[in-house]
C-alpha cells in the first residue's frame, strides 16, 4: 500500500499558539505573483516533513491557526468543510487560505 504524501508541513509554536503551515509538495520553493499579491512558498516556513491526507485532518483539528497554499491542500480543506470556498485567494492560479480557531 502506497501512502499519499503530496503535502508538506511545519508546525510552529508561538507561546500558546500552534500554527500549522502546509502546502502542496510540488510547489515548495516557488513564488507566485498576481497584481500586488505575491506568495513565496518558503521551505523554512512550510517544509519540515511530508504528510498524508489522514495526518492532515488531525493537524487541522489541533491547529490554532493554519496557513495553506496549493490547489490540492486548499481543495481538500474545502471538501472537508474546514475552509469556505468564498474565503480562498487565487494567486497566479494557486489557491491560498488561512484558518483561525477561536
Amino acid at each position: 500500500m502506497t501512502i499519499d504524501t503530496n503535502f508538506c508541513c511545519r508546525v510552529h509554536i508561538h507561546g500558546n499558539q500552534r500554527i500549522v503551515a502546509i502546502c502542496d509538495r510540488d510547489i515548495v520553493g516557488l513564488t507566485f505573483r498576481e497584481g500586488k499579491m505575491n506568495i513565496f512558498v518558503d521551505p523554512g516556513f512550510y517544509y519540515e516533513k511530508e504528510i498524508s491526507k489522514d495526518e492532515l485532518i488531525s493537524l487541522i483539528r489541533t491547529a490554532d491557526m493554519m496557513n495553506m497554499v496549493g490547489n490540492r491542500i486548499v481543495e481538500f480543506a474545502v471538501e472537508q468543510g474546514f475552509v469556505d470556498q468564498d474565503c480562498v485567494l487565487l494567486i497566479q492560479g494557486i489557491k491560498h487560505a488561512q484558518i483561525m480557531s477561536f
